[in-house]
């Protein structure tokens, strides 16, 4: 029951660590929209995720091994107690998934949002807009003579 118990909060902890994307990224607004576009377009969060999905095998892994080295000691002892070295080999694989769904989810929101911002500055605007002045001001009706350069 003990075992299972940690195992329980060993999940919940890795569950709670895992998700950066999920909760610090937001989303673009559709693409038909013309509204401001709020979105995150750092990758740090679906990098750390990344780092996550990259790190929970492998630790899962070292531990198991640990969980195993210890069963194994203690089948020597007088009163052995086996742990249940599984929970760690599927905390480790659900661990790896959601940190992966959490990349992916994060990779493709921050990419959109890029790809919206690069369209919306490549799009002519109106001129008038306070992001395009009238060019009227721009032509002088008297241009100034202009000294040639020796």
């Amino acid at each position: 029951m003990r075992a299972t118990l940690e195992s329980l909060l060993v999940a919940g902890a890795v569950a709670t660590a895992s998700g950066c994307s999920f909760i610090g990224v937001r989303r673009p607004p559709p693409a038909t929209t013309d509204a401001p576009l709020e979105c995150t377009r750092s990758r740090t969060a679906p990098a750390l995720d990344t780092a996550g999905a990259i790190a929970s095998p492998i630790i899962g892994l070292m531990v198991w091994g640990l969980c195993e080295y210890s069963n194994s000691m203690q089948s020597w002892a007088s009163d052995p107690s086996r742990m249940n070295c599984q929970s760690v080999l599927w905390g480790a694989a659900l661990s790896t998934a959601a940190y992966t769904g959490s990349a992916v989810y994060g990779f493709r929101s921050t990419g959109e949002c890029r790809r919206l911002t690069a369209e919306r500055s490549a799009r002519p605007r109106s001129v008038g807009t306070p992001e395009v002045p009238d060019p009227a001001w721009l032509h002088d009706p008297k241009p100034e003579a202009v000294s040639p350069v020796r």
